[in-house]
């Protein structure tokens, strides 16, 4: 996603979108036998909203697909590689499920020379990937950085459950937001094999998913009922947890400390506002 895992791929301009995705419209229900007209899958991301887009990211509901017959996510995965595999620069991602495909642009008069990396995925709510996966096309920040808002401040939704006598966290559970599926509980434990030996890094005993409606996972999140398109807005998020009424208020450099990190470690820009505040923060350390 992002139009960085196939090589050879162009951006597409706002004249070649509504063409090329007739054709890859077409190309959908010819492999799996889906429909956007049925509500099968969805265009997702910034795609019709910008003058032009690195990739195309289309979600489809894994349990609509028409072919394979009784189709499982194994046997999907599987036709989708079997159909790309002989493609010079086809990339699955494993570990989210992405098969990442050159496809040809087209404009109103017909194929180019050109081609734009297309992201296709199975999810098991669309209407949570739509959500999820939307990208203001009026933004300069990338939805990278309202999800990592949102997960980080899920984060900071916790429970000790397991406490030495001296104050030292052995087990707690927390949230964890995840754009694609939902909300999930998560237990961890600083506790190594040895008896006694405990751990730098805490490692995950137990995932779960507590809920896949958008909805629901923003009341969860900010304790209020907010309309989740709302929250589709970084600025939105911000002025919330930075709020000190905010009921996490307490926990925001926590919040902020992971968003920083995780942008820097995948080198994406984020807001001025978050910079500022993690700023002023690093130099009243510094007094």
């Amino acid at each position: 996603m992002g139009g960085k895992a196939v090589k050879g791929v162009d951006r597409i301009y706002k004249d070649e979108m509504l063409p090329t995705l007739h054709v890859l419209q077409e190309h959908l229900y010819q492999a799996l036998g889906i429909s956007i007209q049925d509500v099968e899958y969805a265009v997702c991301g910034s795609f019709l909203g910008k003058e032009s887009c690195g990739d195309i990211d289309i979600a489809f509901d894994w349990k609509m697909v028409k072919f394979p017959y009784n189709a499982t996510k194994e046997n999907i995965t599987k036709r989708l590689h079997d159909l790309y595999v002989t493609l010079p620069d086809y990339f699955y991602n494993k570990g989210f499920d992405i098969h990442s495909i050159p496809f040809p642009i087209f404009n109103e008069q017909g194929r180019t020379d050109r081609f734009v990396q297309v992201d296709i995925m199975g999810v098991d709510n669309l209407e949570m990937a739509k959500w999820g996966m939307y990208a203001d096309p009026n933004s300069p920040f990338k939805s990278a950085v309202r999800n990592s808002l949102l997960n980080h401040l899920a984060n900071q939704i916790r429970e000790d459950n397991e406490v030495t006598s001296d104050g030292q966290v052995l087990t707690f559970t927390r949230l964890g937001f995840d754009h694609q599926r939902g909300l999930f509980r998560i237990r961890k434990t600083y506790k190594g094999k040895k008896d006694g030996f405990i751990c730098k890094n805490s490692k995950t005993l137990h995932k779960e998913l507590i809920c896949a409606h958008p909805k629901t996972i923003v009341r969860m999140l900010f304790h209020e009922e907010i309309e989740p398109s709302k929250v589709n807005d970084w600025k939105f998020i911000w002025d919330k947890i930075s709020d000190p009424s905010f009921y996490l208020y307490d926990r925001l450099f926590a919040i902020v400390e992971g968003v920083v990190k995780e942008m820097e470690r995948k080198e994406l820009d984020y807001p001025q506002e978050i910079k500022d505040y993690w700023n002023s923060q690093m130099e009243d350390d510094c007094k």
